[in-house]
């Protein structure tokens, strides 16, 4: 009777483990950018942008998850693999709200930043950029086209212009535009 429950237990996390590796770059590009936009939400805001690393935690805690499937399958189901997962489920976890904590919110009041491990999030408003630089083809970047704001406080926040940031584009020249900061563009062609 145990050997049949083990083998059931063993089934469950290979389709487990299995489902989580086919599913896994679905869940890499779609999860950390829908959490805030429900999680943080707040109305009349223009964007939320997702920072790369987010989407690397999750694509790293999707990983660990699928080494406990392994674990567990290939020990048996042993205590101390059992043990041992349960520790690293609990990484995972730490991993996924690392994930899910840093985002970039922009809407007529400023701008909102939160980046990985930080507690608090930090608002801008738009008299508080000092300069706003548009990069578009630059060689030396990948990713296609970004933005580079500069706070008076010496902080600096880059972005990629994303779908909905380009939505957004002409309120936020409107807001920069009222505030007296020019947005400077820089082209690097094509080459």
């Amino acid at each position: 009777m145990c050997m049949y429950q083990n083998a059931q237990a063993k089934h469950l996390f290979l389709v487990f483990g299995f489902c989580l590796f086919v599913f896994s770059p679905l869940l890499v590009v779609i999860v950390p950018a829908m959490v805030p936009m429900t999680v943080f939400f707040e109305k009349y805001t223009w964007v939320y942008y997702t920072p790369t690393v987010n989407h690397i935690f999750y694509g790293v805690g999707i990983f660990v998850l699928i080494c406990i499937c392994v674990l567990l399958l290939a020990t048996d189901l042993k205590k101390w693999a059992v043990r041992t997962s349960i520790g690293l489920a609990v990484v995972a976890l730490f991993i996924f709200i690392a994930g899910s904590s840093s985002y970039m919110k922009m809407s007529q009041q400023g701008i909102q930043i939160r980046t990985v491990f930080q507690v608090k999030e930090q608002l801008y408003d738009w008299s508080d950029i000092s300069r706003a630089e548009y990069f578009e083809n630059r060689p030396e970047r990948k990713g296609g086209a970004y933005y580079e704001v500069h706070f008076k406080d010496g902080e600096m926040y880059s972005f990629r212009e994303t779908k909905h940031v380009l939505d957004a584009r002409s309120k936020m020249k409107f807001m920069l535009d009222q505030n007296k900061i020019k947005l400077e563009q820089y082209d690097y062609g094509n080459s």
